[in-house]
């Protein structure tokens, strides 16, 4: 069942922006609760649907999908707001964890601070049992160009604006080679 809601004026609901018109709410589930059962994965970008064997080959760049798995028998939606906003990659290095670039630090507080500052962006339905692809993570973009060696990636991600983080996906395991 789902109810309608009837907008005036631009509001920011459930991390979705919605000018004017109706959204429709899932009233069966909470949005919030169908979002805690989806988990998230990272995969280098390339690989497709593929299986690999980690550690995985990269470049420089470091290129990583984020994909969102859905283990539920239900259809959730799903908002890709902004990569900033929604993502929290622990990037290792020889065991180390590697520093966000001073922009990046900047602008991840600007983005929690005024939520202003965050870009509005798609909307997807990810059907029961399922996975997609959300974005990619340009990691070179978070950390700068990476140095050849072995790194270990770990992502938190959030599927709604105020909304929790998930907890850490599985370890990625790579190796950047020249």
């Amino acid at each position: 069942m789902t109810r309608k809601i009837n907008l005036v004026s631009l509001i920011l609901l459930g991390g979705a922006l919605v000018f004017g018109g109706q959204m429709q709410l899932n009233s069966h589930l909470g949005f919030s609760q169908e979002l805690s059962a989806l988990k998230i994965e990272m995969k280098p970008a390339g690989l497709g649907g593929k299986r690999g064997e980690e550690p995985y080959k990269v470049d420089s760049k470091g290129y990583m999908r984020v994909i969102a798995r859905n283990d539920t028998d239900r259809r959730v939606r799903v908002i890709v707001v902004d990569t900033y906003y929604q993502n929290r990659p622990e990037l290792f290095k020889d065991g180390r964890l590697v520093s966000y670039r001073e922009e990046v630090k900047k602008l991840i507080r600007s983005k929690d601070i005024d939520r202003e500052f965050i870009r509005p962006g798609s909307v997807i339905f990810l059907e029961p049992y399922s996975s997609t692809d959300l974005e990619e993570l340009d990691l070179s973009r978070w950390y700068g160009p990476l140095q050849p060696g072995s790194y270990r990636l770990i992502n938190r991600h959030r599927f709604e604006v105020d909304g929790p983080w998930t907890a850490g996906s599985a370890e990625l395991l790579f190796e950047v080679v020249p």
